[in-house]
């Protein structure tokens, strides 16, 4: 496979994205989050899904540029949060209802772990869409 094509494959297909536990109540980080189809395609369809939805959310997150709100007639939508905080919000919606309940759960307690994987994920999948677009 070429260069850039399917990045993160090659993932251990046992490794669907556990967490490794520094003590028993808190994970130190969660590993390798698998993102392979079809197993864990519903992950990358919720990302998708939650930010067409959240049309909104989407524009803050990835910086609304002045010019861009001005040629639309809109005011420039900012974050009222950090985006790491923006990012634990996407994150529940794609892990909450995953079929890992090991990730679910630590959704719930620890999401800041997931804030990473998920930019890791955007850039990968931003990357992939441009260069089969070219």
């Amino acid at each position: 496979m070429g260069k850039g094509k399917n990045r993160g494959g090659g993932e251990n297909p046992s490794t669907s994205g556990k967490c490794s536990q520094a003590t028993d109540s808190a994970p130190a980080k969660i590993s390798r989050i698998s993102w392979s189809y079809p197993e864990y395609a519903a992950r990358t369809t919720r990302l998708i899904t939650y930010c067409k939805d959240h049309d909104d959310f989407r524009v803050k997150l990835f910086s609304d540029s002045t010019e861009e709100a001005s040629q639309q007639g809109r005011p420039q939508l900012q974050l009222a949060t950090s985006k790491d905080h923006s990012y634990q919000t996407l994150v529940r919606a794609i892990f909450e209802h995953d079929s890992d309940p090991e990730l679910k759960q630590a959704v719930l307690t620890h999401p800041t772990l997931f804030v990473a994987p998920i930019k890791q994920r955007f850039n990968t999948y931003v990357f992939s869409t441009l260069y089969f677009m070219i």
